[in-house]
C-alpha cells in the first residue's frame, strides 16, 4: 500500500507540474522589455533641436526596429558614469513585446562592429529570482553564447544584457587586413580619437603583417588598442562552432614620425603556428592578451599569458616572471600557473594554485589547491569525463587581495575563464561559499 501511495503521489505531482508549466506558457502575453545598449553617441540635428542619438547600428526587438526609441541614460545613472567616452554611451528604451520568447537582433552601421552581449547586474538577477537565479543566469548565458547578432531570449531577461558596439571593421576571406584598416582610417578623418578598434575576421587564413600600416595622419603620441576576433562566418558574421581563424604572419606597425607608440592587442578565437614575443620589443609599450586562442610554439614568452592552448613554451632569456593563467600549457621550470591545465608534470612541483595537473597518476596532495589527474587528452581546455568534472568543480576561490598584492595581476583575469565566462573570487560577498573550477574552464556555471 505504501508503494502504491508513493506511485500515486508521484503521478499526481507530475500532472501538476505539467499543468503548471503549460499554464505559465502564454505565447500571447505582453511583456515590457527594458532594452539597454552600449555604443557611440552622435549628434543628430532636427528642425527643432539637436540631440544625441545611437550611432553604432540598428536594434530590433521582435519584428520591430526600436533604434529611434533609444535615448541616452541619464548622466547621473551609475552605469553611465562608468563610461569613458562618446564611444561607449549607454542608451535605453522600454518596449512592449508579445510572447514568452522574443528575437533580439542588432545590425552594425558602416565603421562599427557588434562586439558582444554583456551580462550585467548579476546581483539583481539573484534578488529578482531568489533560489532560481542560477538557472536564470544559465539561460541568459546559453542565449548569448557566441555573441551572435541574432538571439532568442525571454523578454524579461533583456534588462540583464547589453549589446555593445565598437568602432571597427569586418574582414572577409581573401581580403587584406592592413588594406582594410588603412581604408578605415583614411575614410574616417576627424575621428582621431579612434584608439579602440575591433577587427572581426572570417575563418581565414590571414596575414597580420601591419608593419607598413599608415592611416594618413601623424601625432607625437599614439595609443592604439586592437581587438582581433576570429572564427566568423562570412555571410552571417556568427561564430562557426569551435572554429578558429588562422593567422600565418605577424608584423607590428613602424611609425618613424611618432615619438611614442603604445599598442594593445587582444586576440580571440585565433590559431597561430608560432607566436614570438620578441616582435613586440623589450619595454611596456606593447600589451598582448589572448582568449580561447591556440599556439603551436610560444617563443620568448614573458609577463602574463592568459587564455591560451599552447604545445611548446620557450621563455624569454631575461624573463624571470612568466605567469600562465586560464590556459593549457606544458610544464616549464620556474613558470607560475593559475587555473590552468599543466601537462607533462609528473614528478614536478607546480608553482601557483587551482590548476589541473597531468601527473601520470593520482598525484600527491599539496597546499596549493591543485587537482592532480592521471591524463589530459590533447590540448582541449575542458573534459567530458563526468567523474573528473565532479573533482574539478571543488576548487577554492582565490582572494582579490592575494591577486593584487602577491601576484600583482589585474583581478579581471582570474574573474573570467578561458571563454570569458564568470569565475568568482573569495571576496565577492554576494556568492560566498560557492566553489570554482580547477583549470581554465568554469564547468559548474554554464556548462551545456
Amino acid at each position: 500500500m505504501k508503494t502504491n501511495r508513493k506511485v500515486f503521489l508521484l503521478a499526481f505531482l507530475a500532472i501538476v507540474l505539467v499543468l503548471t508549466s503549460t499554464s505559465c506558457s502564454d505565447p500571447g502575453r505582453e511583456t515590457k522589455a527594458e532594452v539597454r545598449v552600449i555604443g557611440t553617441a552622435v549628434e543628430k540635428t532636427r528642425a527643432v533641436a539637436s540631440n544625441l542619438s545611437f550611432g553604432s547600428g540598428k536594434v530590433f526587438v521582435g519584428d520591430k526596429e526600436i533604434t529611434d526609441q533609444l535615448k541616452p541614460v541619464s548622466a547621473t545613472d551609475p552605469e553611465q558614469q562608468n563610461q569613458t567616452s562618446n564611444n561607449d554611451v549607454v542608451f535605453e528604451a522600454d518596449v512592449s513585446v508579445i510572447g514568452d520568447m522574443v528575437t533580439y537582433r542588432v545590425e552594425h552601421e558602416n565603421g562599427f562592429v557588434f562586439d558582444e552581449w554583456k551580462i550585467v547586474n548579476r546581483r539583481a538577477i539573484m534578488q529578482d529570482y531568489k533560489d532560481a537565479w542560477w538557472d536564470v543566469l544559465k539561460e541568459i548565458w546559453v542565449a548569448t553564447r557566441g555573441d551572435n547578432e541574432t538571439i532568442r531570449i525571454k523578454p524579461e531577461y533583456i534588462k540583464y544584457i547589453r549589446p555593445s558596439f565598437d568602432r571597427g571593421i569586418y574582414v572577409e576571406s581573401g581580403e587584406n587586413i592592413k588594406t582594410e584598416l588603412e581604408q578605415y582610417f583614411n575614410n574616417t578623418k576627424g575621428r582621431y580619437d579612434d584608439d579602440e578598434l575591433t577587427i572581426k575576421l572570417a575563418t581565414g587564413p590571414f596575414d597580420f603583417d601591419l608593419s607598413g600600416l599608415s592611416w594618413g595622419y601623424g601625432d607625437d603620441e599614439i595609443e592604439l588598442e586592437l581587438k582581433i576576433i576570429g572564427g566568423y562566418n562570412d555571410s552571417s558574421w556568427n561564430i562557426i562552432g569551435d572554429d578558429k581563424t588562422t593567422i600565418t604572419n605577424i608584423g607590428i606597425p613602424k611609425l618613424p614620425y611618432v615619438e611614442e607608440f603604445e599598442l594593445e592587442l587582444e586576440f580571440r578565437n585565433i590559431n597561430f603556428d608560432e607566436f614570438d614575443y620578441s616582435l613586440f620589443g623589450k619595454d611596456d609599450d606593447f600589451e598582448i592578451d589572448f582568449r580561447n586562442c591556440s599556439v603551436g610554439k610560444l617563443t620568448n614568452a614573458r609577463g602574463v599569458v592568459n587564455g591560451l592552448m599552447v604545445n611548446e613554451i620557450i621563455k624569454a632569456a631575461n624573463s624571470s616572471n612568466l605567469v600562465i593563467v586560464n590556459s593549457v600549457a606544458p610544464y616549464v621550470d620556474g613558470v607560475v600557473y593559475y587555473h590552468s591545465v599543466v601537462k607533462n608534470a609528473s614528478g614536478k612541483t607546480i608553482l601557483g594554485a587551482n590548476n589541473s595537473i597531468e601527473y601520470g597518476s593520482l598525484g600527491p596532495e599539496d597546499d596549493r589547491n591543485n587537482q592532480y589527474v592521471a591524463k589530459w587528452d590533447g590540448t582541449s581546455y575542458k573534459t567530458n569525463d563526468s567523474v573528473l568534472i565532479k573533482k574539478l568543480i571543488t576548487a577554492k576561490p582565490l582572494s582579490e587581495d592575494f591577486i593584487e598584492d602577491y601576484l600583482d595581476l589585474d583581478d579581471d583575469i582570474l574573474e573570467e575563464d578561458i571563454e570569458g565566462r564568470e569565475r568568482f573570487l573569495f571576496d565577492d560577498d554576494w556568492h560566498r561559499g560557492i566553489s570554482v573550477s580547477y583549470g581554465p574552464y568554469e564547468y559548474q556555471w554554464f556548462d551545456d
